[in-house]
C-alpha cells in the first residue's frame, strides 16, 4: 500500500467515468442491440479503476474499496 498525493476521489471518478467513458460504452451497447450490458459497464469501471491505481492516481485502498458508480448497478 502506497500513499497518493492528492488522489482523485470517487466522486472525481465517478463523473469522470458517467460524462467521458459512458459514451463509448452506450456506442458499443448500441451496437449490440441497445441493452445495458452491465457486464461490460463493471469491467470497464473495474479495469479505469485498475490503471487509475497504476498511474498513482489512487491509492490500493481506494482501488480494493470503491463501490461501482450508479451506471453500473
Amino acid at each position: 500500500m502506497r500513499d497518493i498525493n492528492q488522489p482523485m476521489l470517487w466522486q472525481e471518478a465517478v463523473d469522470y467515468f458517467e460524462n467521458e467513458m459512458m459514451i463509448y460504452i452506450s456506442m458499443q451497447e448500441a451496437r449490440q442491440g441497445g441493452r445495458a450490458d452491465m457486464s461490460l459497464r463493471r469491467q470497464s469501471w473495474n479495469d479505469w479503476t485498475d490503471s487509475l491505481c497504476k498511474g498513482g492516481r489512487i491509492s490500493d485502498w481506494q482501488e480494493n474499496n470503491w463501490s461501482q458508480p450508479p451506471s453500473c448497478q
